[in-house]
């Protein structure tokens, strides 16, 4: 309710509430999606305040088949990388939390009845110009030009040197 409130008088006109670290370390949810995303409408809601609402869950839980009730949009998958398909991620050797184009546009295939007037499909953000980063900045291989670097580890835009 705090944050709603708050919010509301900073006059936030999009809110994409976030599912993160919100299970166990076997992976079951500490609360039901449903229930921790419901809670943050209804505070939206009882402010007055007209908010675009979007859900990030990363399509877990089959989102899609109960976020119309509760939101404006909600992602249906993991996040999304620019590459075209699954050989291109293999040979980039991309992490298991990304996606290539094809992938993203295979799993939308069976949710367009679930969106409609007022309420979509969140297919994701396409990140563009990275040359050889991951979102986020992760990089998997370190070049020789991108001094201290660790495979695995956040590399800022200064330190890659584009």
């Amino acid at each position: 309710q705090e944050d709603a409130i708050s919010y509301a008088s900073w006059g936030v006109d999009y809110l994409k509430y976030d599912f993160c670290s919100m299970q166990d370390e076997q992976g079951r949810y500490l609360e039901a999606p449903e229930k921790s995303f419901g809670r943050m409408r209804d505070a939206l809601n009882a402010t007055g305040r007209p908010v675009v609402y979007s859900l990030s869950n990363w399509g877990g839980a089959g989102i899609w088949r109960w976020a119309g009730q509760v939101a404006h949009a909600w992602r249906t998958g993991i996040d999304l990388f620019a590459v075209w398909d699954a050989a291109g991620a293999k040979e980039l050797g991309l992490p298991n939390f990304l996606q290539s184009v094809m992938s993203m546009v295979r799993g939308q295939q069976h949710l367009y009845s679930f969106a409609g007037p007022g309420h979509v499909n969140d297919a994701d953000m396409l990140v563009v110009g990275l040359d050889g980063m991951f979102p986020y900045g992760i990089v998997q291989e370190c070049p020789a030009h991108v001094a201290g670097c660790v495979p695995g580890n956040y590399v800022t835009r200064e330190q890659w040197g584009k």
